[in-house]
């Protein structure tokens, strides 16, 4: 009797036993998620770190284990050890410039690609610049000697074996010691005042300049694909500022591409800002003229709270505390999207309809379904990192000698700046339940011209296609000379050409070229199309050879230019100005 009893109680307790661990390892799987909080204590004050633990105190210790973790002295290979063998990682929070807690260094040298053409850039320049990145640290999969080797140019080539699949969710805040008291009480009261479902405005540039096939018409994809094709946010929701020449058809478009705009704008509430356009480590530019940069952002969007889409180059350049972005989160920026190098505008065709999304490794796909997901109701820190991954899944249905390489540079080096949100407060935009019976009138009315358009930009494109296709088939002779009738090889703006000629192989000209130049610079295929860099030069004798691509020479009135740096040479700092000579291409 005594040993039957023992045997229940044995028997009472490895069920309770079997119970217990049931639910950790269900707790475990499905529910807990462990946040990587990394910061450098050789860079933060008292109240830093003070503020950083009474930030990391807001999460929901029932659904995230939240672990803090000084990098100072680790280099980023270490730290990225050091992740990779924990447990669980389901997403890092970094606290600090790449100065503080490092980012990846990769080399710059990658090949131009921009649906036209497709041209090799060999630039003595570039040959030793490296730019940073978090991306990897979206995933701990990857041996570290292969990180180090990895460029864009060589990715899933010969023993180069890196896996790209965003798995992890990682917001840098890229800010410095004595800063994040500041950010994380200002980053509180905007959490605080949320409206739940905040305007999106943007203000669009070209970056081809004045033309009718400006075919990164951001203002377009918003009206014409997220909002008539997608139908997940409308005019009640969305403001347009920008040219509207650059398109046939009319688009809602409040304004131009002004300061005062961006202040009117910033001044009404809390917004979701995206610009576009030219830009660099300091700024944007609207045509040459600065109209919002590191000096004046935080007087132009002073009032309001604001979160920055900024689709253009360098932005985030260095992830230090002399970049666009830096101040813009020492001001009332709370979380900007930008990238740490050049952004590629090749393949980013805001012309076309959503079928062309969907069937190309167009970069607008990660547009797209971010702000899908954002006016969907899901924060802004897993709309980017979903958006991330859906795009990182779409472009590799493709073989990996088929994928654009620009456009896997734009997701490697394109970041969500800000901290990981403790706290839901999106709300989802129903996108009809907002329109009366006129607006619907009106919005018919539009899709009915916007699928006009479409066609009528397709069948162009097609005829043009054939066009090139049966001139690729036939023989011609190339020559170079001077647009103003002057002699080639005569002494023009301090460059002597000297030699000139070229030969053809299949469906491009190689071209050498020989000329002595009074300064150095930089070799443009110039056109009314995209304009391609081509090769550096250097002051005094240049023997430089480079391909054109038939397809793009006829379908863009394209000529050569040997552009100096002048004052833009940040080597040099010469004063002499920006001269260029211009090469006209006949046949």
């Amino acid at each position: 009797m005594k040993s039957k009893l023992i045997r229940k109680m044995v028997a009472a307790v490895l069920m309770i036993i079997e119970i217990f661990i049931m639910t950790i390892t269900a707790y475990g799987d499905q529910v807990k998620q462990s946040y990587y909080f990394l910061y450098n204590s050789q860079a933060v004050t008292d109240k830093d770190l003070k503020s950083i633990k009474g930030y990391i105190e807001k999460f929901n210790k029932v659904d995230v284990q939240c672990i803090l973790k000084d990098t100072s002295g680790m280099d980023e290979y270490e730290i990225y050890g050091y992740l990779k063998q924990q447990p669980k990682v389901d997403a890092i929070q970094i606290f600090g410039i790449a100065k503080d807690v490092p980012a990846f260094k990769v080399k710059h040298d990658i090949v131009m690609r921009s649906g036209v053409q497709e041209i090799a850039r060999i630039s003595t320049v570039w040959e030793n610049s490296y730019y940073d990145t978090d991306y990897f640290y979206n995933n701990l999969q990857n041996d570290i000697e292969q990180i180090k080797e990895f460029t864009i140019k060589n990715y899933g080539y010969e023993t180069i074996k890196v896996n790209l699949a965003p798995e992890i969710k990682v917001v840098r805040l890229p800010l410095t010691k004595g800063d994040y008291e500041t950010y994380l009480n200002k980053y509180y009261s905007y959490v605080k005042m949320h409206p739940g479902v905040l305007p999106l405005t943007s203000f669009y540039d070209s970056a081809f300049g004045k033309h009718t096939q400006s075919i990164d018409h951001l203002n377009y994809f918003i009206q014409g694909n997220m909002d008539y094709e997608g139908k997940f946010i409308d005019s009640t929701k969305y403001t347009l500022f920008g040219q509207k020449e650059f398109y046939n058809m009319k688009l809602s478009t409040s304004g131009e591409y002004t300061k005062e705009n961006m202040r009117k704008m910033n001044e009404k509430q809390i917004q979701n800002f995206v610009f576009s356009g030219h830009g660099t480590k300091d700024g944007f530019f609207y045509q040459t003229k600065s109209e919002i940069n590191s000096k004046n952002v935080n007087t132009i969007l002073e009032k309001n709270y604001y979160n920055m889409n900024a689709i253009s180059c360098n932005n985030a350049e260095g992830i230090d505390n002399k970049n666009f972005v830096y101040k813009m989160l020492k001001g009332k920026g709370v979380y900007v999207m930008a990238l740490t190098d050049f952004y590629y505008h090749g393949d980013l065709n805001f012309q076309k309809d959503m079928n062309y999304t969907y069937q190309d490794d167009n970069f607008r796909y990660l547009y797209y379904h971010y702000y899908k997901n954002l006016y969907s109701g899901i924060n802004l820190t897993d709309s980017f990192h979903k958006a991330q991954k859906a795009y990182a899944e779409r472009i590799h249905k493709k073989p990996i000698r088929e994928i654009s390489q620009c456009q896997l540079s734009n997701l490697v080096f394109c970041h969500n700046f800000g901290v990981l949100e403790y706290k839901q407060i999106e709300k989802q935009y129903t996108y009809k339940d907002l329109l009366n019976e006129r607006q619907k009138n009106d919005f018919a009315t539009y899709i009915q011209a916007i699928t006009q358009e479409i066609t009528e930009w397709t069948n162009r494109e097609t005829l043009e296609k054939e066009k090139i296709k049966t001139m690729l088939n036939k023989e011609y002779t190339f020559s170079f000379g001077k647009f103003n009738g002057e002699d080639l090889y005569e002494v023009h703006d301090g460059i002597k050409i000297n030699k000139m000629d070229y030969q053809r192989i299949g469906d491009e000209i190689l071209v050498n070229i020989d000329f002595d130049s009074s300064q150095e610079g930089r070799i443009i295929l110039r056109s009314n199309g995209p304009n391609v860099p081509l090769n550096d030069f250097k002051k005094g004798n240049n023997k430089l050879q480079f391909p054109i691509q038939l397809k793009y020479l006829f379908r863009f009135d394209a000529s050569i230019d040997l552009f100096f740096y002048g004052y833009m040479n940040p080597k040099t700092k010469t004063i002499e100005g920006v001269k260029n000579h211009y090469i006209s291409i006949k046949y």
